[in-house]
């Protein structure tokens, strides 16, 4: 912090933070008169699927949300969703890496190994987990894939 000038606006620039820590560090900010261009609410909603879903909804797959890793929360949101594949992430990130593991659930109509998974996501996240479960109907692609940094 000592080397951003004190009284100036500022914008993060860096890896993913969660939104707590990103809260964290917009008060660190604020005790030297710096604003951030994006608030840490703003951060949030911008960064948790729960806060830019509605905004996309039209466009991205459908997904259902718990409030909390519980799962009796994560059995109600996949009773939600309905039957068949899904991806497994929470508010901020997936396991992709971890693809059939903590990420790709076959069919959420089998609980045990939807929760299983769910179970390993959590174990994979640690202290990283974000707030919540998210399940997202799954959309096979075949065409040519394009990724964008």
């Amino acid at each position: 912090m000592a080397k951003v000038p004190a009284g100036q606006d500022a914008v993060y620039r860096g890896w993913m933070v969660g939104a707590d820590r990103y809260a964290g560090f917009v008060a660190a900010l604020a005790e030297r008169g710096v604003v951030p261009r994006t608030g840490a609410e703003a951060h949030r909603r911008a960064h948790e699927l729960p806060g830019w879903y509605a905004a996309l909804a039209p466009v991205t797959p459908r997904s259902v949300w718990t409030v909390g890793d519980g799962r009796d929360a994560f059995d109600r949101a996949r009773a939600e969703l309905g039957g068949g594949p899904a991806v497994l992430r929470d508010y901020r990130k997936s396991a992709k890496h971890h693809w059939d593991e903590a990420a790709y659930v076959p069919d959420l109509a089998d609980g045990e190994h939807a929760w299983r998974m769910a179970s390993r996501l959590r174990e994979l996240r640690g202290d990283d987990f974000a707030r919540g479960f998210v399940l997202r109907e799954y959309e096979p692609f075949t065409g040519a894939e394009a990724r964008t940094w």
